[in-house]
């Protein structure tokens, strides 16, 4: 978020809990998402102020399932989804 705060891009914070959304404000997440309302909400959410567009680039850094899935669904396509952790059940090789 700091690198994305550095060259001016508009941040958005995605999170299910208060205190992940507390963390995000806390750091300069200028538009915060509450996925408690749901993902449908949310997704709605990110493309009303993204003016449909969806987001360019996210860092997911939750092994929740649910989060990767969201975080394709509020990616414009050809965006970027950069993941951190393994999703659990999830295996490459």
């Amino acid at each position: 978020m700091q690198f994305a705060k550095a060259l001016e891009l508009k941040v958005i914070g995605v999170n299910a809990r208060d205190e992940g959304l507390k963390l995000m404000k806390d750091a300069g997440a200028g538009i915060l998402v509450d996925v408690h309302k749901g993902q449908e909400s949310a997704v709605g959410e990110v493309k009303r102020v993204t003016g449909g567009q969806g987001i360019a680039a996210i860092v997911n850094t939750s092994d929740a399932e649910k989060a990767a899935a969201m975080s394709c669904a509020i990616t414009h396509l050809h965006g970027t989804v950069g993941q951190l952790t393994q999703v659990y059940g999830l295996f490459f090789f």
